[in-house]
């Protein structure tokens, strides 16, 4: 096991990139629609803003996804199947 502040900081930078992708999301939905309906030409530039936000967020939820995964010892968890 990691140290508990290491943990928490894997922990704490996962929830934010989660939210940051999340919320995103929610707001394109709530954007996008009323775009479309215009015709406008900033869907575009909305939809690269989003992406040069939205890519990073994704390589840091993978990133520290991975890590936690990394993190459980398979061997020490008990359950049914295993007994």
């Amino acid at each position: 096991m990691i140290s508990p502040t290491l943990d928490s900081i894997r922990i704490f930078l996962h929830l934010m990139a989660v939210a940051v992708w999340v919320g995103g999301q929610i707001v394109l939905a709530g954007i996008v629609p009323s775009l479309r309906a215009e015709n406008s030409p900033s869907l575009t530039s909305v939809a690269q803003g989003f992406a040069r936000v939205a890519w990073p967020a994704m390589v840091v939820i993978v990133f520290t996804g991975a890590w936690g995964l990394g993190t459980i010892e398979v061997a020490d968890k008990s359950t049914a199947y295993m007994a």
